[in-house]
């Protein structure tokens, strides 16, 4: 019995939605602080340009999505026991930043390695919607300014991956990445 592609792809999109509510939960926490920590004010932008390129990426290379993959379970169980460990201690940032490993792992099992560095800068722009205020005992530079560097070189690798025949695996696409590296890296320097 052979089950039919226009099904199973409704089923997966299902699936990873679910892998969505821990990320969910913490909006809460995360509105607070975008309320009241003036750092934090245009961090809501980075979880709408994650949408955007999320819903993007998806529409043009949905197609790319029907194999699975267990590789992901590297991802997706230290982001569930972290996740589990964040609601035991009550911390949202790590209830955030593990739902969103949980989420990029789930989303890598269930359609396979090849979408899964194509929607590569979706979990990592989501990782910069993330209040500042989380990151900033962690990382005392972290400003506006970064973090769009940052955005702008998850967007042209979107890009990039969209437009072209993309695989990490081939030279012209690992220097690619390289330049977007260095110039996020100069961006922020400047």
């Amino acid at each position: 019995m052979k089950i039919d592609r226009k099904f199973v792809f409704p089923v997966k999109l299902f699936i990873m939605a679910l892998s969505l509510i821990p990320f969910l939960q913490t909006l809460p926490a995360m509105m607070n602080f975008w309320t009241e920590d003036p750092a934090s004010k245009y961090d809501p932008c980075y979880l709408v340009l994650m949408l955007a390129v999320a819903v993007v990426l998806l529409w043009r290379r949905y197609q790319e999505g029907v194999s699975s993959d267990g590789y992901g379970l590297v991802l997706a169980l230290p982001g569930a026991v972290m996740t589990v460990a964040g609601w035991f201690w009550h911390e949202s940032w790590i209830v955030g930043v593990s739902s969103i490993f949980f989420a990029a792992g789930i989303m890598w099992i269930l359609f396979g390695w090849r979408l899964f560095y194509r929607m590569f800068p979706v979990p990592l722009i989501a990782l910069l919607a993330l209040p500042t205020a989380w990151y900033v005992g962690f990382f005392p530079g972290i400003t506006f300014h970064w973090k769009l560097t940052l955005a702008s070189a998850l967007v042209l690798y979107a890009a990039f991956a969209l437009i072209t025949d993309f695989n990490p695996i081939r030279r012209r696409t690992a220097f690619f990445a390289a330049g977007i590296i260095v110039y996020a890296i100069v961006y922020a320097a400047l």
